[in-house]
C-alpha cells in the first residue's frame, strides 16, 4: 500500500502491548497498511525473544507499563543497542517518561491507530 509519504509494504514492526483490544486494533491497522507485524507481545521476556528471533525489525511500538507492572525500558535499551527506532504507545503523559527517553515519539492512550500509521509512513 503506497501513501504520499511512504510505503509500509515489507516493513517489519514489533508491537509490545499488554491490553488485548488495543494490541489487536494496532496490529490490524498496521497489517492493513502492509506492515509485517511482529507480536503483539505482553511482556519484556516475550519482546526480548522476538527481537532475538527477527533479524529485520524496522521499528517498534512499546507500551511503557506491561503485565505484572513490568516497565518496557529494558526492551527500549535492547532496541537502542541494535539501532532499531521505536515509539511509546502508552497511557502515561510524556512528562512521566524517563528523561533518557523524552525525545522518543509518544502516543498517549487512547490513540488513533491511523495517526500511528501516518507517523510510520513519514518515519519509514
Amino acid at each position: 500500500m503506497q501513501s504520499e509519504n511512504g510505503d509500509l509494504t515489507d516493513k517489519c514492526v514489533l508491537v509490545v502491548e499488554d491490553e488485548y483490544l488495543l494490541a489487536e486494533d494496532l496490529r490490524r491497522a498496521l497489517a492493513q497498511s502492509g506492515v509485517a507485524v511482529v507480536g503483539p507481545f505482553a511482556s519484556v521476556a516475550q519482546a526480548f525473544c522476538a527481537i532475538d528471533a527477527h533479524a529485520k525489525l524496522d521499528f517498534a511500538l512499546l507500551d511503557i507499563r506491561l503485565r505484572d507492572n513490568q516497565l518496557v525500558y529494558p526492551v527500549a535499551e535492547k532496541l537502542i543497542q541494535r539501532q532499531i527506532p521505536f515509539a511509546f504507545t502508552t497511557g502515561y503523559e510524556s512528562s512521566t517518561v524517563f528523561n533518557k527517553y523524552r525525545d522518543v515519539a509518544h502516543f498517549e492512550k487512547p490513540y488513533d491507530c491511523r495517526t500511528i500509521v501516518k507517523f510510520l509512513r513519514r518515519r519509514l
